[in-house]
C-alpha cells in the first residue's frame, strides 16, 4: 500500500428518518398521542338508546412489557396484561 494514499470514506447509516417523519417525536410518543385523540372523541348518542347485540367477538388483551432485575442482577423482560 502506498503511504500517501487517501482512504475512501464509507457510507454511514441514517438514523434520523423515523423522527423526522413524525414531526420530531419518536414513534412511541406519536402513537400514544394518536390513541389519546381517538379516545377523547365523544359519541353524541342518546344514553337511553337500547342496542341489540348481533354477535360476541373475541376479546383482545392489551399486553405490556417492562424490564426487571432478578436477584442475581440479570435484566429480564416481564410481560403483563394492561387493564383499562
Amino acid at each position: 500500500m502506498a503511504p500517501n494514499v487517501a482512504r475512501k470514506p464509507k457510507a454511514r447509516k441514517s438514523t434520523g428518518g423515523k423522527r423526522k417523519a413524525n414531526g420530531g417525536k419518536n414513534m412511541k410518543a406519536a402513537l400514544k398521542e394518536a390513541n389519546d385523540k381517538l379516545s377523547k372523541q365523544i359519541l353524541s348518542d342518546d344514553p337511553n338508546t337500547q342496542w341489540e347485540i348481533d354477535e360476541i367477538g373475541p376479546i383482545h388483551l392489551n399486553w405490556g412489557k417492562k424490564k426487571t432485575k432478578k436477584t442475581n442482577g440479570q435484566l429480564v423482560k416481564k410481560y403483563y396484561s394492561k387493564l383499562n
